[in-house]
């Protein structure tokens, strides 16, 4: 039989950098070395079976001696499985929430591109309808932030879209299509 209280101890070795020994004491193994070499799941986990303990010590007794949740008490094999299936609820709802968070992020990166492609044609076209145009034109014109179009009229030069040369009336630093 294992004990709630032997179960925490080994948790609490993962305050001097051995977590997950908890799980291999409670027969699980592969989670177990998981939490060994992540440090914990990089201490979430960690923190996460500090509330799953007694629902996974109450499993693993049942899994070494099974009449003692059939014959004796019904309530408590039917609460066990109900905490278990919590447990694995709580690691679904993380992951689900991992995954959305991910999509998000791929939805605002995918955004993103699409407003700088959007805004470098929109650059492109005011400096040919021009022949040249000087940043702060190109700010006022497309009401963007200075640094914004900064950084795209750098990458524009990168791609070889325009060149920077000076206006011959007054010096101002333009930028023109390369054709």
């Amino acid at each position: 039989m294992k004990s709630i209280e032997g179960s925490y101890l080994l948790c609490a070795c993962g305050l001097f950098g051995f977590c997950g020994i908890h799980r291999f004491y409670l027969g699980k193994p592969v989670t177990g070395l998981i939490w060994l070499l992540t440090y914990g799941l990089f201490g979430v986990g960690q923190i996460i079976d500090i509330f799953l303990i007694p629902s996974m010590v109450e499993a693993q007794n049942l899994k070494l001696n099974p009449s003692r949740g059939t014959s004796l008490d019904s309530d408590l094999n039917s609460r066990t499985f109900k905490k278990v299936s919590t447990s694995s609820d709580i690691f679904g709802q993380i992951n689900k929430l991992i995954e959305r968070l991910d999509e998000g992020v791929n939805q605002l990166i995918s955004n993103l591109i699409n407003s700088n492609n959007q805004t470098k044609q929109q650059i492109l076209s005011l400096i040919a309808s021009r022949s040249e145009a000087t940043r702060n034109e190109l700010v006022l014109a497309l009401k963007k932030e200075p640094k914004v179009i900064d950084r795209l009229l750098t990458q524009m030069q990168c791609e070889e879209l325009i060149e920077v040369g000076n206006r011959d009336r007054d010096g101002a630093i333009v930028y023109r299509v390369i054709v």
